[in-house]
């Protein structure tokens, strides 16, 4: 049954492998499994041309799976982790980047949005930056030959296996910039939060552009950029933590974690 399934996925990816053009645009699918919050799992729908890279996230089935907000005798906040992180994901965050211009254009969650329904921000700034160091390290998965690359940034370290055998620069949420498509990534050393690829071929009918993902008509040149929102995340920490039951706040961290992932300003002193 495996041997099968191996058989099957090289039949269907060893034609595109090697006829990627760069006039052809493409989709790919990705899972998405966060350890940290039940096991929550979603998905990730990107479609890539040689200038513009849209995505957006999918996932219908968990949303009010839970209350909002749990809270003790007190009205402090008990537990918020798991059903923000569902309110978090069914809102979508899309995402579009200009290759062509090096930008980005991406919605974040608002702090206000935290303990209340999910609201959102839109940000532009310029493409992100990888240091990427390639390890050598190289494994098989499924009928691709993957080499493995890591990379530390916003306070976080990130991990991914790539395979030059499909020579797009790019891969789950804000990746780019290796040599060949991303297969899989996970984030930090236990595999808290990970990617794999489900599913990629060529985009025959799009079904994405900026304004499906509400980014027509704006003026990036007066949208904020992720570091001016800095002093309001920071803030809103606070107001959390205070909520919370701060200074005996049990689950400040995870608060604190739900609100920074990706959202730190190492970069921005």
């Amino acid at each position: 049954m495996i041997l099968k399934k191996i058989i099957v996925l090289v039949l269907t990816l060893f034609p595109l492998c090697h006829t990627i053009a760069q006039d052809n645009s493409y989709y790919f699918i990705y899972d998405f499994v966060d350890r940290e919050a039940e096991n929550l799992k979603m998905g990730e729908y990107h479609e890539w041309s040689t200038e513009d890279h849209f995505s957006m996230v999918f996932d219908s089935s968990l949303a009010d799976q839970k209350q909002m907000i749990e809270r003790d005798n007190r009205g402090f906040v008990t537990d918020i982790s798991t059903t923000y992180s569902v309110k978090y994901l069914n809102s979508n965050m899309p995402m579009y980047k200009n290759l062509k211009h090096n930008t980005i254009i991406r919605t974040v969650i608002s702090p206000e949005g935290i303990l209340s329904q999910p609201k959102t921000e839109t940000i532009a700034e310029e493409l992100y930056s990888f240091n990427w160091e390639l390890t050598g390290e190289k494994k098989q998965i499924d009928s691709l030959l993957c080499y493995k690359a890591t990379t530390n940034f916003r306070c976080q370290t990130y991990e991914v296996w790539y395979a030059p055998e499909i020579p797009i620069s790019s891969g789950p949420y804000f990746f780019h910039g290796l040599p060949g498509l991303i297969i899989e990534a996970k984030l930090g050393d236990q595999d808290r939060k990970s990617y794999r690829l489900r599913k990629m071929g060529v985009l025959k009918s799009p079904k994405l552009n900026k304004e499906k993902l509400g980014f027509v008509n704006l003026d990036t040149n007066v949208l904020p950029d992720h570091c001016d929102l800095e002093e309001k995340f920071s803030n809103y920490v606070r107001i959390l933590m205070a909520k919370a039951g701060d200074p005996d706040c049990l689950n400040c961290e995870t608060i604190i974690n739900s609100v920074n992932w990706s959202e730190c300003w190492d970069d921005c002193k």
